[in-house]
């Protein structure tokens, strides 16, 4: 993927996915926070408001504040660093890791943006699952995260082609 293209997709898919991931979880802080769960498709989903000082699905929660600042604020942003510089230095990258990679900024990004201005707690919203096999409660960096680390190992098993091969993706 040539230099221009590759920041241009990288830039506009992350942008978009911290824009959406902030405002869901603004109209969350305002209308869920204040009420019960929300019950959806028959209990399929609940909506929920939750403040998460861990990681995803509440990870490390229990870790002192100083050590969950060190993880989940300083090292997750020089891990998005390293990415991001990776993404925009790289040859040979295809479409799917420069998607896989923005998705995984995108959602980074989100929930250090929360860390940030909420005192070290992302907000949390969603749980999903039938009777008692449900998810944590998790949100829109959340699935970001998930889906851009996904698509990326799907990337790694299926294969990669030769830069410059008419496979390129």
């Amino acid at each position: 993927m040539p230099d221009r293209r590759r920041l241009i997709v990288f830039g506009a898919i992350a942008g978009l996915g911290v824009a959406l991931d902030q405002l869901v979880k603004a109209i969350a802080r305002v209308y869920l926070a204040p009420r019960p769960p929300i019950v959806v498709w028959g209990g399929v989903v609940r909506l929920v408001y939750s403040e998460n000082a861990g990681a995803f699905m509440g990870l490390g929660t229990a870790l002192p504040p100083a050590v969950r600042t060190l993880l989940f604020g300083v090292f997750a942003a020089v891990l998005l660093g390293v990415v991001t510089a990776y993404v925009l230095t790289a040859g040979g990258l295809t479409r799917i890791d420069v998607v896989a990679a923005s998705l995984l900024v995108a959602g980074g990004l989100g929930n250090l943006i929360d860390r940030a201005v909420w005192g070290g707690r992302v907000t949390d919203f969603v749980t999903v699952g039938f009777g008692w096999l449900r998810t944590g409660i998790f949100n829109v960096a959340d699935v970001l995260i998930v889906a851009g680390v996904v698509w990326f190992l799907v990337s790694i098993v299926s294969g990669r082609p030769e830069p410059g091969s008419s496979d390129a993706r």
